[in-house]
């Protein structure tokens, strides 16, 4: 398969406003934000900076203009950081371009936004410098985002997560640098990944305990990730559909569990070898099948 990359060249309780720095605005937003009404973060305001050691919680619509920059502030001396979550009937809806992406990064990253912190290079960015982008039930729309130096490992799982019936879906988009895994899958939710690149993360590229509902990784990317490539339930339902595994460490799909209770096929994955975490023992129960394609190679 062709290697691919992408360039990337209302009634709301809180703090929320702005402040004029020079030929551009920045707004500061409280991490205890509740978005309640339908709300817009536009490219007048941005970068939006994230302070506060809480979560933004979103029950609305919470729409983001292509182009705009949401920086999240870190506490590392006091190991307390903040994100983003939607639930409750909320939905993300953040479509970027490719000439405009919209980026979630750290506060300490002056490569997008500008220098936030004024203080010049005094600091860099570091994975797990915030939480995560947490999808909880909805259905959520994301298209040529870049989710930078999230996936704090004391807090979340993942960069970005998606549980309860979530049906999000993220497109045209980045996932790196992460603190922990790229990309966590929670059953029963049943996310698509549509031409997605997931990579340089300190754990998985993609962590998912689906074994119910059809969660998709389609025409995508996954490379260089320090904990290896996939980290799967035994029953495994996320389907993987024409996405290239490279340069994880190391190249295994990772299987946790060990009892099967419904029909699971173990997919053929080019340049992987499944690996199981439970000293070789795996029960598959009465009146469940499991499935090994041909090619799979399973230690």
């Amino acid at each position: 398969m062709r290697l691919f990359r992408w360039i990337f060249g209302s009634a709301i309780f809180g703090l929320l406003f702005v402040l004029p720095n020079m030929a551009r605005a920045e707004t500061l937003v409280d991490a205890g934000l509740d978005i309640t009404s339908p709300t817009a973060w536009t490219l007048s305001g941005s970068p939006y900076i994230v302070q506060g050691n809480d979560t933004i919680l979103v029950t609305s619509v919470l729409t983001i203009e292509p182009g705009v920059v949401v920086k999240f502030q870190p506490n590392r001396s006091a190991r307390r950081y903040n994100g983003l979550r939607v639930e409750g009937g909320g939905q993300l809806i953040a479509e970027g371009t490719l000439e405009a992406p919209i980026i979630f990064t750290s506060s300490h990253d002056d490569t997008a936004g500008g220098d936030s912190n004024g203080n010049g290079s005094g600091t860099v960015p570091q994975r797990g410098d915030w939480e995560s982008l947490r999808f909880v039930g909805d259905a959520s729309i994301l298209s040529h985002v870049e989710v930078r130096f999230g996936g704090q490992y004391r807090e979340v799982f993942g960069a970005v997560e998606t549980s309860g019936w979530s049906m999000a879906e993220i497109r045209d988009s980045v996932i790196r640098d992460s603190g922990s895994a790229g990309v966590r899958i929670v059953e029963p939710s049943a996310p698509t990944l549509l031409r997605v690149a997931i990579e340089n993360n300190a754990g998985h590229g993609v962590s998912a305990t689906v074994t119910s509902e059809e969660a998709r990784l389609v025409d995508s990317l996954v490379l260089n990730n320090a904990g290896g490539a996939m980290w799967v339930s035994v029953a495994n339902s996320l389907l993987v559909e024409n996405t290239e595994f490279t340069g994880n460490t190391p190249q295994t799909v990772d299987v946790r569990g060990n009892e099967i209770l419904t029909d699971t096929v173990w997919q053929y994955i080019p340049n992987l070898v499944y690996t199981s975490w439970n000293s070789g023992r795996i029960f598959v129960r009465d009146g469940a099948t499991l499935t090994i394609e041909p090619g799979v190679e399973v230690k």
